[in-house]
């Protein structure tokens, strides 16, 4: 069960839904996709993936100027928008209009079968 007893302001489902990514360490689009619903709460148990490191997208953001901006920082060498949607396959928006405040993952986490239920 997604745990909204923790502080999560309900008042807006946007805004509960970027709470709880951080909270659990998720991408929005993951929670979208495993609670199946836009406000982010399950009253049944869910398995979330593996937390990441999180970004929230900001206003006219693209993959590419993600994945060029994420380059920048990188000690791996360049981030292609191949990768960095492979690290978010429930990335929100398309690549040229990402839904703006939602959180992404800025780094390949292993997938392995390792995941958290709440």
């Amino acid at each position: 069960m997604i745990d909204l007893s923790v502080g999560v302001d309900t008042s807006n489902a946007t805004l509960a839904c970027a709470e709880l990514s951080l909270l659990y360490g998720v991408t929005t689009g993951d929670l979208y996709q495993y609670t199946g619903g836009s406000d982010c709460y399950s009253s049944d148990d869910v398995c979330l993936p593996a937390a990441c490191n999180l970004m929230q997208v900001q206003s006219n953001a693209s993959c590419a100027s993600i994945a060029a901006l994420l380059t920048a920082n990188s000690t791996i060498g360049t981030i292609t928008t191949t990768q960095l949607l492979s690290w978010n396959p429930n990335i929100i928006g398309t690549c040229d209009a990402l839904a703006v405040g939602q959180y992404i993952c800025m780094e390949y986490v292993v997938m392995i079968t390792v995941t958290t239920c709440f």
